[in-house]
């Protein structure tokens, strides 16, 4: 792969391709292919000794437009355009490791500012009215809630949880696997991964 013709669609395929034999988890390489389909348009035909930092602060602007979150409308938030830009560092990594860029050009991008949010907590009436409102819900949904409620964990940590988590003689549990959303072939498909340490 040292051909200095290389456009970055091909490398980036190869790079994928690359974490996906070296074991990388399956929902990361999922989520690669899925930002793929607007990187390749945008910077896909440039040659990798070609690329440069103006060519990603286009693409990034590009993304923040209107219209580019298909579901809202509106532009992509910061935290996916740095998404895009971390498979585009990623790829830009390996090039400089294999010696096909003297260095990774995504480091001189200028990135989005993502906003901290506000923690936005449920007050101790709030849960009181939740669990009031459980009462006449079926068990698992009386068990998922508390859960949520309880543990502080994500919806996909709870869903996550199989029988060997629970350690019953010390009340603890641990979060092993997530459940997550996926497009696969452009259907929203779960798929269950083990979590990130």
């Amino acid at each position: 792969t040292s051909d200095s013709r290389l456009k970055f669609e091909e490398y980036c395929k190869y790079v994928i391709d690359l974490k996906e034999q070296r074991g990388i988890k399956h929902s990361t390489i999922v989520r690669y292919k899925e930002l793929a389909v607007r990187i390749y348009p945008a910077i896909g035909h440039i040659k990798l000794k070609d690329l440069r930092a103006d060519h990603l602060n286009s693409f990034y602007t590009d993304l923040a437009k209107p219209g580019q979150n298909k579901r809202t409308g509106e532009g992509l938030s910061p935290k996916t355009i740095l998404e895009h830009h971390r498979l585009i560092s990623t790829v830009l990594d390996q090039a400089e490791k294999e010696g096909l860029v003297p260095f990774n050009v995504a480091a001189k991008a200028t990135l989005p500012k993502v906003s901290k949010k506000e923690v936005n907590y449920f007050q101790p009436e709030q849960v009181a009215a939740i669990r009031d409102a459980l009462d006449a819900e079926p068990l698992k949904w009386k068990t998922l809630t508390h859960l949520l409620l309880i543990t502080g964990a994500r919806r996909g940590e709870v869903l996550g949880l199989k029988w060997d988590a629970i350690d019953f003689e010390a009340n603890t549990l641990e979060v092993k696997h997530i459940v997550t959303q996926a497009s696969i072939d452009g259907k929203k498909v779960l798929v269950q991964a083990d979590r990130a340490k």
